[in-house]
């Protein structure tokens, strides 16, 4: 129901007035939209993080995102000021802001950015393509704001008119433009695998679960090794332990890859002893037949679940415990390279950073795997709202996706966005399916990043700035 996103915003919009108000309404605003957004992290199973301690960090969340929404409001009231009902048409640019912002530092957080719910319409999020997820936000807030100025023209024929033919064409070119750019995929053909091998999160600490558990991957990876696939992916902790030290584990994933010949990738946990401290990764392994085994490590870990954010600059703050992990960020955008092509991996939730995926790509990855486990969310939205956001790294940077979840949802996905072999949540599959590698393509938000958020940055300076111009009377 991603079209609701047309309007939803019109009564905000009408409401901003007094900027006194305005930053009241945007923030209440806020306050219901990503409660109806987040509240299925109420239900995360964090074994470490009481209920009491969880329910305080979520209201905590929700309060602090909702500012952004209550900022924007508070700059339009002061645009109207000077601008009136033309302030509407600034909104755009406004609304990015405050999204783009939301996703800087490492405590970013750009869950629920609007432009998400249009990845139903591979038409629409083509724009992705020339300005990112921010360019699709801006154009729905356009379609908002000409809703609005609809509804103040509708006593003048002419401008009311206007308004419709505008509203139209707003609508109708992103549409025909997407179609256009649409095209049956030519390029060279990798086949993938991925083991969707549903382990069961709550038994990781189990002695005897990895007895049970490898006997069960191995048979999978026999299964999708008989389709002879270029690759052969495993989800995010797909196995127990610290892969890096345990031999038994790399051993077995070393002959595995020798005897089917096909590269495999798996997410695991390992550690480093430097400096008299231990430090955690959040990694990924590439086994190959050859016997050479390579890893990267998670450059964006998830602050106060993985790590908590600025733990290295502020030491002291690592005293805080909030049952959150250990881990340390990686330090290297790692491409791994197989015989014809060569691929990155996005750990989680990096998969929601645009830049992250734009800057492997610009170290040539021909196409992204994003491995994950979901098992924490449970059977809530959660799940299908992350899946959600890799689907736009796609068609920003022109380039397939292969999506491995531990308990789901796993996908692929094509250059353009499309969604193939999707799974259900909580099931054990093998997905078997090819990536059309468009090697030549590259796309205007590969060469020029998020240009069209730091516009509407700089737009919302001057609104900033206008509020000591002479002001107009509030319509």
């Amino acid at each position: 129901m991603g079209w609701l996103s047309y309007f939803a915003l019109v009564p905000l919009l009408l409401l901003i007035k007094s900027p006194r108000k305005a930053f009241v309404f945007g923030w209440i605003t806020g306050v219901l939209f990503y409660s109806g957004l987040l509240w299925w992290l109420f239900f995360l199973q964090a074994e470490e993080a009481s209920f009491p301690m969880l329910a305080a960090g979520i209201a905590i969340l929700i309060a602090y995102l909702s500012i952004y929404v209550g900022l924007f409001a508070l700059i339009l009231s002061f645009t109207k000021r000077w601008l009136g009902s033309t302030a509407y048409l600034a909104s755009p640019f406004l609304w990015v802001t405050f999204e783009y912002l939301r996703g800087l530092t490492l405590l970013g957080f750009p869950w629920g950015t609007l432009a998400y719910t249009q990845t139903q319409y591979p038409t629409v999020i083509q724009l992705s393509s020339l300005g990112g997820v921010g360019l699709v936000s801006g154009w729905i807030l356009l379609v908002n704001a000409l809703c609005v100025l609809l509804i103040q023209s509708r006593k003048s024929r002419k401008k009311l008119s206007l308004c419709l033919i505008v509203l139209a064409f707003t609508i109708l070119v992103p549409h025909m433009w997407g179609e256009a750019q649409i095209s049956a995929q030519v390029g060279e053909r990798l086949r993938v695998a991925l083991l969707q091998v549903n382990l069961d999160s709550k038994r990781v600490r189990d002695r005897s679960y990895p007895e049970e558990i490898t006997p069960a991957i191995e048979k999978m990876i026999l299964q999708a090794a008989e389709e002879n696939p270029d690759l052969l992916i495993m989800p995010e902790s797909a196995l127990p332990g610290f892969l890096g030290h345990q031999t038994e584990y790399r051993a077995w994933l070393s002959e595995l890859s020798a005897r089917t010949h096909t590269p495999i990738l798996t997410g695991a946990v390992r550690y480093e002893y430097s400096g008299g401290e231990f430090k955690y990764y959040n990694s990924a392994f590439l086994f190959r037949p050859d016997g050479v085994a390579e890893c990267y490590d998670k450059l964006h870990p998830v602050p106060f679940s993985e790590r908590l954010p600025y733990d290295d600059v502020l030491p002291w703050i690592r005293n805080i415990q909030l049952g959150q992990g250990r881990y340390s960020p990686g330090r290297e955008f790692k491409v791994f390279h197989l015989d014809r092509s060569s691929f990155s991996v996005l750990i989680c939730f990096e998969s929601i950073f645009p830049r992250l995926a734009r800057r492997f790509v610009k170290e040539d990855a021909h196409f992204l795997v994003n491995i994950t486990n979901d098992s924490w969310f449970g059977d809530t939205p959660g799940p299908y709202q992350h899946a959600q956001m890799a689907v736009m790294r796609s068609v920003e940077n022109r380039v397939p996706i292969a999506r491995c979840g531990n308990t789901g949802i796993s996908m692929l996905v094509d250059p353009y966005g499309r969604v193939s072999q999707v799974t259900e949540m909580f099931t054990r599959r093998v997905v078997i399916g090819d990536l059309v590698l468009m090697k030549n393509a590259t796309t205007l938000y590969r060469r020029w990043g998020e240009w069209f958020s730091i516009l509407s940055l700089l737009i919302t300076a001057v609104s900033v700035l206008g509020k000591s111009l002479p002001h107009r009377p509030l319509d």
